[in-house]
């Protein structure tokens, strides 16, 4: 009755078959509850969502590469790919990718609905109305919400290395004839960085950077598209290879829509996100 009162201090409201089986049966199931909730559930989901809609707005690649010892140029390497069994791939890349963020998004929504019921059972727990089936299926649940951030968490860092696929673009192979290997290549979203824009009556200075990108890649390009909100002018669209661009010749308080989007399309699968942004230029002194 005393280990009853220390785990439940309002327990003279039930009586003491009602606790003492949780306590018995399961004595860590709140601690093991709170342990998770508190630290790496809570920060997971946090960083989860964030990363699953960074790899929701990426775009996905076929990538083909050669045997290190055997290279040859890209245009003889064309030349040994089968084109009908190529098409074929990308299709099986294709749902391989939709497969991958279908799983992310299904695994993601099973540790938030976990996480409202661990939420849930702390407050029954401290309204002392927790009997030994609802512990024992809070056990569970503990564990399946564990299996599901594992999984998620194993999955999600899939952008950061190539994705080798067994899946072959070639009939035959000899020694004369490389071997080909495809690979599933993920890149993050090209996203304006909104701290380093710039404004004037007629000029806008924009910058962009790739998600979870270390470094700016040399000779990447990007297209840049202007509308303006407030006129009939046509889109204006360019390209470079730089991470920041001067858009000249605006009018003076007028909004304007700025997208951009990495230009690179080689063996896109599916998946070129393009971010916009909506700025006023100043009014003219």
């Amino acid at each position: 009755m005393d280990e009853a009162m220390q785990a439940c201090p309002c327990s003279d409201k039930y009586s003491a078959q009602e606790v003492i089986p949780t306590i018995h049966e399961l004595p860590d199931i709140r601690n093991e509850v709170l342990q998770l909730y508190n630290t790496r559930l809570k920060n997971s989901i946090k960083e989860g969502e964030e990363k699953l809609r960074l790899m929701q707005r990426s775009s996905f690649h076929l990538g083909i590469h050669q045997q290190p010892t055997l290279q040859f140029a890209d245009s003889m390497l064309w030349g040994l790919i089968n084109h009908q069994r190529l098409t074929r791939v990308m299709k099986d890349a294709t749902d391989i990718v939709n497969l991958l963020l279908n799983f992310l998004e299904t695994a993601f929504a099973d540790i938030i609905e976990g996480h409202q019921e661990l939420e849930a059972f702390i407050i029954k727990y401290k309204d002392c109305v927790v009997d030994s089936d609802m512990a024992a299926s809070m056990q569970q649940t503990l564990q399946r919400t564990f299996e599901y951030l594992n999984d998620f968490e194993s999955r999600i860092t899939w952008n950061h290395v190539p994705l080798k696929l067994r899946l072959h673009l070639q009939h035959e192979y000899t020694a004369h004839i490389p071997k080909l290997f495809t690979s599933l290549i993920i890149k993050g979203p090209v996203i304006f960085d909104r701290s380093a824009l710039c404004v004037t009556s007629n000029i806008v200075h924009l910058h962009w950077e790739v998600a979870g990108q270390q470094s700016e890649v040399p000779d990447e390009e990007f297209e840049i598209w202007v509308k303006s909100l407030d006129t009939d002018e046509e889109f204006r669209q360019s390209t470079c290879q730089s991470y920041n661009i001067q858009i000249d010749d605006l009018l003076p308080d007028t909004q304007y829509r700025f997208s951009v989007k990495r230009a690179d399309d080689t063996g896109l699968l599916c998946g070129q996100w393009t971010d916009n942004i909506v700025l006023k230029t100043d009014i003219s002194k």
